[in-house]
């Protein structure tokens, strides 16, 4: 027969039995922390999980997105942000995208109809911020076969840095050319031109090897410093 004890040992081994149940939920909640973010002990924790992302593409989106959004909500400010995304010389520190999830993937998540996500970049694609000419490239390369190039003016604001791009390269094998593109803020008041037309990028987190932003249409991506070796054989901004 089930004999359940009473008395003093009865209760006893119902606080015991409740005990250990309020342990296992609490576990299992920080479990669930974890993999939403909200489980992160510190900063470091936090870049070695996208440093762990950059290097092997085996961190699942989930806890890639949660990383980047965790950063975000902490606010760590680096005491010389643009000079770590720029570097002190010409042409500027270069960085390689790793991963990026939209505004919406960001909204549904805020709603609750969602827990994020998103997408490891699947091509070789860069930035490069010149403190010295204070421009800014981005690019997508395919090897030294082609590359599409942007490139234009930067200004730091805050944590924003706007941009607006007035030039395109474009290279095929041999094939190369630059050409100027048409000034959209052409006409335009500066504060227009600030607020309205300027796309830009607002800084969550930079250090020497990890650089989160979020865009002006919403969506959140990461970056890390591109391998020297890349850079040198030309294999991206080359």
């Amino acid at each position: 027969p089930d004999v359940r004890p009473t008395g003093v040992c009865g209760r006893v081994a119902t606080a015991r039995r409740v005990e250990t149940a309020t342990k296992k939920h609490l576990a299992r909640g920080k479990e669930t922390e974890r993999e939403e973010g909200e489980g992160m002990v510190d900063v470091g924790e936090a870049i070695r999980t996208l440093q762990r992302a950059s290097e092997t593409r085996a961190v699942p989106p989930q806890q890639v997105y949660a990383t980047m959004r965790w950063l975000e909500k902490k606010r760590t400010v680096h005491p010389n942000g643009y000079g770590a995304m720029a570097g002190a010389r010409s042409p500027g520190r270069t960085w390689r995208l790793v991963f990026t999830s939209s505004a919406k993937q960001i909204r549904d998540e805020m709603r609750g109809k969602g827990r994020g996500g998103g997408t490891y970049f699947p091509l070789v694609a860069g930035q490069q911020w010149d403190p010295e000419r204070s421009v800014m490239r981005n690019g997508v390369f395919l090897g030294h076969y082609a590359s599409m190039v942007f490139e234009g003016p930067t200004e730091e604001r805050g944590t924003k840095m706007r941009f607006d791009f007035d030039r395109l390269t474009l290279k095929l094998g041999p094939w190369k050319k630059t050409f100027d593109l048409p000034n959209q803020t052409k006409g335009k008041d500066e504060e227009t031109k600030a607020r309205k037309l300027e796309p830009f990028f607002v800084r969550c987190y930079v250090d020497d090897d990890v650089m989160v932003l979020r865009g002006k249409g919403g969506g959140i991506a990461f970056w890390s410093r591109a391998d020297e070796r890349d850079v040198q054989q030309g294999l991206i901004f080359g």
